[in-house]
């Protein structure tokens, strides 16, 4: 039932609204370290074009499995660009992005699926694009509460903080900033932290 609701483009926008704020936030701050402007930006696992207001000036491609997510997101913003497509397995006729953002996608993803689509954005790179990935970490063990709203997410694959580096490290990323924030339900109960990690492809 929880996955059925959230596949659902109104499902996941009722979910997902008490949060999408604090991680647009930290979003800007990551591109502000980055110093990429109004560039090109590919936005992977965009749902209905959750992050897209806060590119208004970009070169914009938002791609996602879900097709009900991306008919949402093309009809809410028909200036931009939307596709659904694997992004581990990307075909867009060889254009390079100058950011790629990964925001709350790769807790849905087991690791193999994770070095998928690390890999398989890499074509989509030049040497000097940066990638802006925001991931949960998985509260503490008496963290009673927050234990329990990660379990009312859909990711089945929340990781500790050491994970996460693993992740990016062995996919062939290097971290070049990283910061930490709470997610809070009706802005008052903290659901979890989120990793905020500013990386660059190591080839």
């Amino acid at each position: 039932m929880k996955n059925w609701i959230l596949e659902s483009p109104v499902g996941y926008a009722i979910w997902s609204e008490p949060f999408n704020r604090p991680k647009i936030d930290a979003i800007g701050r990551m591109l502000q370290k980055s110093g990429k402007d109004k560039a090109s930006i590919l936005d992977v696992g965009c749902g209905p074009a959750t992050n897209a207001d806060c590119f208004t000036g970009w070169k914009y491609l938002g791609v996602d499995l879900n097709p009900d997510y991306i008919k949402v997101a093309a009809s809410r913003f028909p200036h931009l660009r939307f596709a659904v497509a694997d992004a581990a397995k990307l075909n867009i006729d060889a254009e390079k992005f100058d950011v790629v953002l990964i925001n709350s996608l790769m807790h849905h993803l087991n690791d193999a699926e994770c070095a998928d689509l690390l890999r398989g954005i890499k074509p989509a790179l030049t040497e000097n694009s940066v990638i802006i990935a925001q991931e949960p970490i998985t509260p503490g063990k008496k963290k009673r509460i927050m234990r329990f709203l990660m379990k009312q997410d859909r990711g089945d694959y929340f990781r500790p903080l050491e994970e996460w580096k693993k992740v990016f490290r062995t996919n062939g990323y290097q971290i070049v900033a990283e910061e930490f924030y709470p997610l809070k339900l009706a802005h008052l109960v903290v659901g979890w932290q989120m990793y905020s990690v500013l990386l660059k492809s190591n080839d």
